[in-house]
């Protein structure tokens, strides 16, 4: 069956690690303005790759296994295309699924200011300038089926079990810390987030972070604090509390609608705004 191995990127400072052999190239197709900067220019750039062995890498495509890890510790975000000495590699999740597919040649869109949107038939899914896809998780782990290594080498499972499936083969055991932090469970299996990858793809429920989002958080903090004043200025005290709670309400609301339509704009600052008008 075809099989798709996977690699870990090494990033930061330090020479470039070239593989040899080379790896598998990746065909890619663009669309973007003409002139526009070379959308590879903002990629994230990894210094190089930690490979199978030769005789395997050589003989099947490779993905990354890698995930972008937060401030907070959480994975929200996983790069569907990074940038390294041996060429553009694609994540695990996306190279599978373009394997089991048939398709060679991935296809992007972009702008002058980098990436804009994996497209993926019928699917056209936002991505960061980055390249990074936002996964839209289903819940926390064993969201999907989970089967024992150990049944499937003894034929305890029948035939149909992976038919026209696509099948991560790694480890949950917490001994190998490959568990993960992200926002519907603190220990998450790594494997299980290739799988919510391909699920993001082939549902189209990927969450944009439109370029847009800042300026609605600041006109957000701005209409806040003017209505706060305003309010707070004129209105009896026994009614702060009340209309502090309504104006949240009205934001996470507005947050909440926004996230349903696959849009993500933090309320945490006109939020923050709300609390400290009422507080004052």
């Amino acid at each position: 069956c075809p099989v798709v191995l996977g690699a870990y990127l090494y990033f930061g400072e330090g020479e470039a690690l070239r593989a040899d052999p080379p790896i598998r190239p990746l065909g890619i197709a663009w669309h973007g303005a003409a002139g526009a900067a070379d959308p590879l220019s903002f990629l994230f750039k990894a210094r190089g790759l930690s490979l199978p062995l030769p005789l395997f890498y050589t003989e099947a495509p490779v993905g990354s296994i890698n995930s972008i890890v937060e401030d907070d510790s959480v994975i929200r975000t996983v790069p569907v295309l990074v940038n390294t000495p041996d060429g553009p590699v694609t994540s695990l999740a996306l190279r599978a699924l373009m394997l089991a597919q048939r398709k060679n040649t991935l296809f992007l869109r972009a702008t002058g200011f980098g990436l804009d949107s994996l497209v993926f038939k019928p699917n056209i899914l936002p991505l960061t300038p980055q390249g990074n896809l936002a996964v839209a998780w289903r819940g926390p782990r064993h969201t999907y089926p989970y089967y024992s290594a150990a049944d499937v080498l003894a034929g305890k499972l029948p035939p149909s079990t992976f038919k026209d499936k696509i099948v991560f083969v790694g480890s949950s055991a917490p001994g190998l810390l490959d568990m993960r932090a992200m926002p519907f469970d603190s220990f998450y299996p790594g494997m299980e987030t290739h799988a919510a990858v391909v699920d993001t793809i082939l549902s189209g429920r990927a969450i944009a972070f439109p370029a847009w989002g800042v300026f609605a958080q600041a006109v957000g903090i701005v209409l806040s604090a003017i209505f706060c004043a305003a309010l707070f200025g004129l209105a009896r005290p026994a009614l702060y509390v009340p209309a502090a709670v309504a104006l949240t309400a009205c934001v996470l609301a507005a947050s909440y609608q926004l996230f349903q339509a696959g849009i993500y704009v933090s309320p945490l600052y006109t939020l923050l705004t709300i609390v400290l008008a009422a507080g004052g």
